[in-house]
């Protein structure tokens, strides 16, 4: 796949089949991700995949529990809704987290988090990046939280993304093209 039909394709998927996503596809989905380029070449990234049910359902309910708790209006309102799901029932779920002491940790973990959404495009898997999960690890007091997700001591969450084999084939949203202005 051309990185720019790559680039074009790539959907948020919001709903996945139960097939476990492999342990070789897991791999190439990290390698992906620590192939970024980065601020001064620090890599300021470690990137945990949990895949474990226990961990994905307690992931899933008490981040949306946070979400409701602390989040804008639109967002709770979303959490809140009848059938919504955090993670969107993937069977794996990735946590990209940066050390907030460390410079361009949150430009470094988001171009590992793109990388790592291509990459899994190329491989016949559906993702949805979710910055909301942010709302139940990194809060002041839930360090013990991040250290059950795996994430190290010291470290932020970025983002997460959902990973799984898609159930669903979203049509492509508008995008505003207005947005960009040449200075000749």
């Amino acid at each position: 796949m051309d990185i720019m039909d790559a680039i074009r394709n790539r959907r948020s998927i919001r709903k996945y089949t139960a097939q476990p996503v492999e342990r070789e596809k897991l791999d190439a989905l990290i390698g992906a991700g620590f192939l970024a380029p980065s601020g001064s070449n620090a890599q300021n990234w470690f990137i945990t995949v949990i895949t474990n049910e226990a961990l994905l359902e307690k992931l899933g309910r008490e981040g949306k529990d946070a979400v409701i708790r602390a989040a804008s209006p639109m967002y709770q309102k979303m959490a809140s809704a009848e059938g919504y799901k955090l993670i969107h029932g993937a069977p794996c779920f990735i946590i990209v987290s940066y050390d907030p002491l460390k410079p361009n940790g949150p430009i470094d973990a988001a171009l590992a988090i793109q990388n790592i959404c291509l990459a899994a495009l190329s491989m016949g898997l559906g993702t949805c990046i979710n910055g909301l999960v942010n709302y139940l690890l990194n809060p002041e007091g839930m360090e013990g939280l991040r250290e059950e997700f795996g994430i190290p001591a010291g470290m932020l969450c970025a983002a997460g993304i959902s990973v799984g084999y898609p159930d669903q084939s979203p049509q492509a949203r508008p995008r505003d093209n207005t947005k960009a202005k040449y200075i000749d």
